[in-house]
């Protein structure tokens, strides 16, 4: 808070306490506006920040606290009156109510069709995602991580291969590649995009090397056209994993189809979510495209295996039905 004061200060004046505890009282009172004057500025502009999209028409006041709230929860702050505002990590009721006849419509006709993997929603959703990115194939799958599997497997990596990628990413990244059989090798991030460093990849590429997997992180473009080039000249394909970078552009082309693949995450928390969770890959390849659908499928042909680790991996039409009905959002998210 930017001031904190002792709730028995003022009682313990009324009641002719002596001075000696008085003084302790305001020296502990000094000591605990101090140790939170050095975050105050600084906690405040990110809440403001934060608050300044919430209440577009009005400016509230308020103290970040810097232990819980009397009876709060973890992300409350006190505000000036001394109420409590809870800000939720995630809230998405506000534009899932713009769009909820869409989405209860959609999820009736999964119920009544009794398509409940894969299906005509499902197949709606991939045909408008690939015409919003400008890519010729999109294949829907069960999750973001499934999707870098899918792609991994469609480029036929597998174990004694090296997969160039960052460590600064989630984890999924990494899993993928272990998931396959391959290693992976880690390179650098660029400061200025947290993304891979061209210059480390054309370090790190090698004999072994079949694939590089760049991630674009915060919805922020890696340098993907140069890392495709670099990666060209070798014969090294490039899969994007664009997983929170949907709709995000790189010189007015969407990132996920620069690369031989591009993978998304449709986890509710990304910038496209469903009910749940979903992935897709893009591609402008048939045969790789194919491939991903073979891949998605438990008892997929031997020539084209299923991944060793995981299960079903078609998305399923409940968690899939809404994101078509998203698509006035995106241009907003």
């Amino acid at each position: 808070m930017e001031t904190i004061q002792s709730r028995n200060t003022g009682d313990e004046a009324r009641k002719g306490e002596p001075s000696a505890k008085n003084g302790a009282v305001e020296r502990r009172n000094r000591s605990r506006a101090g140790s939170a004057a050095w975050a105050g500025s600084a906690a405040r502009n990110r809440a403001r920040a934060s608050l300044r999209t919430m209440r577009p028409r009005s400016w509230v006041r308020f103290r970040l606290c810097d232990w819980p709230v009397a009876g709060g929860r973890g992300n409350d702050v006190a505000v000036d009156s001394g109420a409590v505002l809870h800000v939720p990590m995630l809230d998405l009721r506000a534009q899932h109510a713009r769009i909820a006849e869409r989405v209860a419509r959609a999820m009736e006709r999964v119920v009544t069709t009794q398509r409940f993997l894969l299906g005509p929603e499902v197949e709606a959703f991939e045909a408008a995602a690939a015409e919003y990115l400008g890519a010729r194939h999109a294949v829907g799958v069960s999750s973001g991580s499934d999707a870098l599997v899918c792609a991994l497997l469609a480029l036929g990596v597998g174990p004694g291969d090296a997969v160039i990628t960052a460590p600064f990413s989630f984890f999924a990244s990494v899993e993928s590649i272990v998931r396959v059989g391959a290693r992976p090798v880690f390179v650098d991030i660029d400061p200025e995009s947290f993304a891979l460093d061209v210059e480390g990849v054309r370090a790190a590429l090698g004999p072994r090397t079949r694939a590089v997997l760049v991630v674009h992180l915060y919805g922020r473009p890696a340098r993907v056209d140069e890392i495709v080039a670099l990666a060209a000249e070798r014969g090294v394909p490039v899969i994007e994993d664009a997983a929170q970078a949907f709709g995000a552009r790189l010189h007015g082309r969407a990132v996920g189809t620069f690369g031989a693949l591009g993978c998304y995450s449709f986890q509710p928390t990304k910038p496209l979510g469903a009910f749940g969770d979903a992935g897709m890959v893009v591609t402008n390849d048939t045969e790789l495209a194919e491939r991903c659908r073979r891949a998605r499928v438990p008892g997929a042909p031997a020539e084209h295996p299923p991944p060793p680790i995981g299960g079903h991996q078609p998305p399923g039409a409940p968690p899939g039905a809404p994101l078509s009905r998203k698509d006035p959002l995106l241009p907003e998210r």
